[in-house]
């Protein structure tokens, strides 16, 4: 592993939609070293993990629109990260459904910091050693090379890719609404091409 990468702090992302709750776990999380963005729903987390990916993301299962296990499920199909679950429910049915969503960790609120700290810690570790040395450029997207001006649809259609390789990945609504744009191929993308999706 690079050793600025391993001497860099962690990258975290925080979704918790309680304002005054995501406002202490950032301070304390950002008091222990790590980099930490908070954000309040699923929308404003593909956002930013677009622009910049997190290391390990803290995701609460009860979220407005789209919920934590969701989001676990696009993240883990997306490459290496730690995903931490956090909720108030504490039943095993709870706890066994977490890691079938491609959860690392379910915590139960609520979240005592040294624990999450810890959690943090170690998942970063294993994730960085997943990571390809920083010395290795990363190869140019496929579609910037095979069909220049063009817009694609890739990772199993969670993520949308710009004709100058900028990525942007997708909530379940959007990407259920990129599909329909795809299908119709040019011509105005109405409900009756695709009524089961848009």
């Amino acid at each position: 592993m690079n050793q600025a990468v391993a001497s860099s702090a962690l990258r975290v992302c925080l979704v918790e939609d309680d304002d005054d709750l995501r406002e202490e776990i950032v301070l304390l999380l950002e008091r222990a070293g790590f980099e930490v963005r908070g954000v309040a729903d699923a929308a404003a987390f593909y956002k930013a993990h677009a622009l910049a990916p997190c290391e390990v993301a803290v995701l609460d299962i009860g979220l407005r629109g789209e919920d934590g296990l969701s989001i676990a499920s696009a993240l883990r199909a997306s490459g290496p990260i730690g995903i931490v679950m956090a909720s108030a429910r504490g039943a095993v049915e709870d706890r066994i459904d977490a890691p079938r969503h491609g959860a690392d960790v379910y915590m139960v609120k609520p979240l005592h910091i040294e624990e999450l700290v810890a959690t943090i810690h170690a998942l970063g570790r294993r994730v960085r050693a997943m990571m390809p040395p920083a010395a290795s450029p990363l190869p140019a997207p496929p579609m910037a090379l095979e069909a220049p001006g063009a817009w694609h649809l890739s990772d199993g259609g969670w993520v949308l890719r710009d004709p100058h390789g900028l990525q942007l990945k997708l909530t379940t609504t959007e990407r259920a609404f990129m599909a329909c744009l795809m299908e119709a191929d040019g011509e105005i993308a109405e409900q009756v091409h695709c009524p089961t999706r848009c």
